[in-house]
């Protein structure tokens, strides 16, 4: 559903942690719709500031290679745009885990005469 670009500014690791401490600072997140909204304004706001600290050793910068190589106005547009479209990429996220499912659900009727 991403393009190798927004991949790269959204690597699961740095998810992961935006997660955590979205967590972390609002226990009233309580529905997936607003934990994936409240993560990806996290990422925009670390992105805005230019660190994007761990969450277990919050002294490190996670973007620190991002930033030395002023990545970061790409990467801040980049989240803007994914907010402005999340309707549309959560769409396609569907379409491509609809397929998935159809591919595991052949393979296993393939199976099913074989299994004992």
């Amino acid at each position: 559903a991403l393009d190798d670009k927004e991949k790269d500014f959204l690597k699961s690791y740095n998810v992961k942690q935006a997660m955590l401490w979205c967590v972390h600072e609002n226990s009233g997140i309580s529905t997936e719709a607003d934990l994936l909204m409240s993560t990806l304004k996290k990422i925009l706001q670390f992105y805005q500031h230019g660190t994007l600290p761990s969450f277990l050793e919050p002294k490190r910068n996670l973007i620190f290679k991002m930033s030395k190589n002023r990545q970061l106005e790409e990467a801040k547009n980049i989240i803007t745009d994914i907010l402005k479209n999340v309707t549309s990429h959560l769409d396609k996220i569907k379409e491509v885990q609809a397929k998935n499912r159809e591919g595991v659900e052949e393979v296993r009727d393939f199976l099913s005469p074989v299994a004992p």
